[in-house]
């Protein structure tokens, strides 16, 4: 039996064998792996863009090989051993993944990990490696679209991160730093910034998984605490911060936070100022590549971005009064019909005015609390003189949504200084409807009537211009939008004018007004109609239209029935035309829903009730214009 001291001097001289081996070449193969990966990577010619990662495989496969030889029965030589080729496997599973081969990718990752956690120890030299193994197999399985696969490696870091940080603390080693001559270790602060690093990524993660599965409650809860975490830490790119944080603004806009959704623009116009600092143009040019004209966009597709999401605030600020308003205008019109009822029910009521009024200064009150108090905010940042540019709290009149509306007129021009027609057809496409939608609810606060009409007007001028430069061949989809929203443009322009018309005491109607309200009716009708015709195939109307497109096909119909009973100043023949092309289209649409009684009831349910009652009661009014006329 060998004597004790033998076998402890055998055991430190196996150590010794790996330590020297790793100084005579193990640190410089492994060093020249990792040069290969990361810089000379992105010089590969295109004909072999995995050049130099695939040398890189095959020094990890070597040291592997050579480390395998090292193995001993010796729980501490094993355990040394066991590290440096967890750390192999992680390098040689994120080679694999870079490379496009997951499988491969996967199976070392989960080597590294099995090797790391059998014994379900925590110490700090294999916590990194932990940690990022299962970032990587995170988003390993959310590329392959598996979210909730995903969301379960994630977690797990999570729940790793806290643990170690309750149960060990200190710094754990770098994910390179076993494979580093002892000279080149790391200090402690530099470790400590890794590792907060790769768990500021798990938050990361986590709130796109979370975003993916539909919960966008915890994935907004992640997004800002990932936010919150780089801001601290000063380990952020400002491009990609101010982008996510612009982001996460639309989030709390779906939850009616208008406090956090303008504070978190204000930090993210903040920061995307800090970028423009070290900003320099360089103009695309036509030999440049894909990845080099990403990179010359990189600042100005952000900027254009981050001002969308602002007049996407302002849009729906005003969309919230707008729904305000109405809402108050419902309750007012509830009580005068009920102001009958006995003045002993009455006593105890405030009027509706009054509890508008009430309500709306709670609310406010409340958002001045939230803004004050909210611990979410960015408190670092100094973002005063964006928030004070556009309120927190919905419209009330004209002068407020004009306001807004300037402010959200002018992010949408500013977004448009890169999303061109010519090359962002889609992009432009949206921000022109934004604009006009901008002008839509502008019109719904102005109080008089033609200027309204202008309003509406300029969303037909915006519109129209974009879909004569469209080809309805390459872009049906959108060219159908702008044709439907045009008709509805010109829609609300006729009621306007007939309202007008109404209100003038002049009788009869002078005939520029009639030519015009005619005018305008005929375009609504002519842009109704080429949406229409759009669906046709081999010149007749689907038997059956498709889901998405099946309320805007019916609206379309009758809008136009409607249209032809509304010209003014028409004979009788004329009138009784277009009134024979109102019911047509009414029966056509008592007729589709009849015999399509699967299409769900509230897609239609109330144009579908008219549209039987005026096919019933046109043909009435018909007769008795004929007989009246005889």
């Amino acid at each position: 039996m060998a004597d004790v001291g033998e076998v402890e001097v055998g055991l430190d001289s196996k150590i010794e064998e790996v330590k020297n081996w790793l100084k005579s070449e193990g640190y410089d193969k492994y060093k020249e792996a990792r040069r290969l990966t990361e810089e000379e990577a992105k010089n590969d010619p295109e004909s072999e863009p995995y050049k130099s990662k695939y040398a890189a495989r095959d020094i990890w496969i070597e040291l592997k090989e050579k480390l395998e030889t090292f193995q001993s029965e010796d729980e501490e030589c094993s355990e040394f051993t066991k590290l440096l080729l967890a750390s192999l496997n992680y390098q040689l599973g994120l080679n694999y993944l870079e490379t496009q081969e997951p499988g491969l990718g996967e199976k070392c990752l989960q080597q590294c990990l099995a090797s790391l956690r059998k014994d379900d120890n925590l110490e700090v030299k294999s916590a990194s490696l932990i940690l990022h193994s299962l970032n990587q197999l995170g988003i390993l399985w959310s590329q392959r679209g598996e979210e909730e696969k995903s969301l379960e490696f994630f977690q797990d870091g999570e729940k790793f991160y806290h643990r170690f940080k309750k149960d060990v603390g200190g710094s754990p080693y770098s994910i390179h730093e076993l494979f580093n001559a002892d000279e080149n270790s790391l200090s402690d602060l530099d470790r400590v910034k890794e590792f907060e690093a790769a768990f500021t990524h798990t938050l990361y993660y986590l709130a796109q998984v979370h975003g993916a599965l539909g919960d966008s409650k915890k994935s907004g809860t992640y997004c800002h605490t990932t936010l919150q975490r780089q801001l601290e830490t000063k380990q952020y790119d400002p491009l990609d911060w101010s982008l996510n944080c612009a982001t996460l603004s639309q989030y709390y806009i779906t939850c009616d936070n208008y406090v956090m959704a303008r504070h978190c623009l204000a930090c993210s116009s903040v920061v995307l100022a800090e970028a423009e600092e070290k900003y320099t143009h360089e103009s695309v040019r036509e030999d440049d590549g894909e990845l080099e004209r990403q990179r010359k966009e990189r600042f100005p597709r952000t900027r254009a971005d981050i001002s969308r999401c602002w007049a996407k605030y302002c849009l729906n600020l005003i969309k919230e009064g707008k729904e305000m308003k109405e809402k108050e205008m419902d309750d007012r019109r509830m009580e005068r019909e009920n102001e009958n009822d006995t003045e002993e029910n009455n006593e105890g009521e405030a009027s509706t005015t009054d509890r508008v009024q009430e309500r709306e200064e709670e609310v406010e009150e409340e958002e001045d609390d939230e803004e004050n108090k909210n611990p979410l905010r960015f408190t670092s940042l100094e973002v005063t003189c964006y928030e004070q540019s556009v309120p927190h709290h919905a419209i009330k009149n004209f002068n407020e949504a004009r306001t807004i509306f300037r402010e959200g007129q002018k992010w949408l021009n500013q977004s448009k200084d890169y999303y061109l027609l010519d090359g962002h057809v889609s992009d432009f496409v949206q921000i022109q409807q934004d604009l006009s939608q901008f002008y839509k609810l502008l019109a719904f606060f102005e109080q008089e009537k033609d200027r309204k009409c202008k309003m509406h007007k300029r969303r037909v001028d915006l519109l129209s211009e974009v879909l004569c430069e469209l080809n309805p061949q390459h872009y049906l989809q959108i060219c159908r939008q702008l044709m439907f929203e045009i008709a509805e443009a010109y829609s609300e322009m006729v009621d306007l004018k007939i309202a007008i018309l109404a209100e003038t005491e002049q009788q009869p109607p002078t005939v520029h007004a009639v030519k015009k309200i005619n005018h305008l009716i005929n375009q609504a009708i002519k842009f109704f109609q080429t949406f229409i015709d759009s669906m046709k195939q081999k010149g007749a109307l689907p038997e059956t239209y498709d889901d998405d497109i099946v309320r805007p096909a019916l609206v379309s119909h009758f809008c136009i029935a409607r249209l032809f009973s509304k010209f003014v100043g028409l004979e009788t023949r004329a009138k009784l035309e277009n009134l024979k092309k109102s019911v047509d289209l009414y029966n056509y649409i008592v007729s589709y829903c009849d015999n399509h009684p699967d299409m769900p009831k509230e897609s239609f349910e109330d144009e579908l009730q008219i549209s039987r009652d005026m096919a019933a009661l046109l043909p009435i009014k018909m007769s008795k214009i004929m007989a009246s006329s005889s």
